[in-house]
């Protein structure tokens, strides 16, 4: 995270709301709130994700980019949007990484699950494994199945 980002964890918030439905609802008017406040007190616009995890608030605020909205509520979301993108979007995956598996013909979250034997290989046991499950990432994630927004604040 760096200085022109944040994340706002409702957890605790939502654990007094009854149904994911009043949950989604709250979030969606807690970032419509920082949305307009930034804009109006600070004259300068956000985007914002709302997702089950980090991880997904993160995807999702980046997803509509500048001043954007965007939501991933469910694995199944996180999954349909990064199957055909590119390895870098991978938890994991930094530069080198991504430049080792491309220079293998390993381009997308697709091709990393097409290719999981050749990917343990190229990236060893401990990253290999967890690069080529996303099950394990999303498994991870949705230990608590609560909303978390993140706010870019300046893009």
């Amino acid at each position: 995270m760096s200085l022109d980002e944040g994340y706002l964890d409702l957890t605790g918030a939502l654990a007094f709301l009854p149904t994911l439905e009043e949950q989604i609802a709250f979030a969606r008017r807690i970032a419509h709130e920082i949305k307009t406040r930034t804009r109006v007190e600070i004259g300068l616009t956000c985007s914002i994700g709302i997702g089950y995890s980090m991880t997904s608030a993160k995807l999702a605020s980046e997803e509509r980019k500048p001043d954007g909205y965007f939501e991933i509520l469910t694995p199944e979301d996180f999954v349909s949007l990064i199957l055909y993108r590119d390895v870098s979007v991978l938890y994991g995956v930094g530069k080198q990484t991504a430049m080792k598996l491309k220079a293998e013909g390993i381009n997308t979250v697709m091709d990393v699950q097409n290719n999981r034997s050749k990917v343990l290989r190229l990236l060893g046991n401990k990253t290999g494994t967890y690069v080529t499950k996303p099950e394990l990432m999303l498994a991870r994630c949705t230990a608590n199945l609560t909303i978390r927004s993140r706010v870019r604040l300046w893009d």
